[in-house]
């Protein structure tokens, strides 16, 4: 559970059980359902797997939380292993059932291990690290609300659409969107280091 929170100028908010359980749930809920989302086309989601998952390791070795690190390598590799099936034109499909499961391990493996720091910034990098996702599905909450559509219902304008709609490719969009999680990621390793 996120028993506490730290804020920049130092110290440590010491959350009530009823909070830390309502933050620990939203936390869970919430990454869940943003990786779900994400898995929209081929080799999408098992590369940003394997970014994140690789990322937090390192950010757990960093904070010397070993069992988190353990757990996050096995997941990016195991992600790596089956990257090259998944890739455009895919053979193997994550489906709901591989892409919540993604989900929920990166929620709590993050709990387990990037939150559970003193570091002034540590609620900041896992949020960092997990950029794309979160902010693709706050962008389709905010989007879907402002448009007075239904928050739940399936739309074609999520990031990964509106780079095809610009004319790039499947590859080209993955490999794109690749980048930047990899930049995010080591945005979140420079802080998890300094910090």
């Amino acid at each position: 559970m996120i028993d506490f929170i730290t804020y920049p100028f130092g110290g440590i908010i010491l959350l009530p059980k009823i909070l830390s359980f309502l933050i620990t749930l939203f936390w869970i809920v919430g990454i869940t359902n943003a990786v779900n989302l994400l898995d929209g086309l081929d080799g999408l989601l098992a590369g940003i797997t394997v970014i994140s998952a690789l990322t937090f390791g390192g950010v757990a070795i960093l904070k010397h939380q070993f069992l988190a690190a353990i757990l996050m390598l096995a997941l990016g590799g195991a992600a790596l292993g089956f990257l090259p099936y998944n890739f455009y034109p895919a053979k193997i499909f994550l489906g709901d059932a591989g892409s919540l499961f993604i989900g929920v391990i990166l929620a709590v493996l993050t709990i387990m291990g990037a939150f559970k720091t003193t570091a002034t910034l540590a609620l900041f990098i896992p949020i960092l690290i997990m950029g794309i996702p979160i902010f693709d599905t706050a962008y389709a909450i905010l989007r879907r609300f402002l448009t007075k559509k239904p928050i739940f219902k399936a739309d074609r304008e999520h990031i990964h659409h509106n780079l095809l709609n610009l004319g790039l490719s499947q590859r080209q969009v993955v490999c794109i969107i690749y980048l930047i999680n990899f930049i995010l990621g080591i945005l979140g390793l420079i802080l998890a280091y300094y910090f």
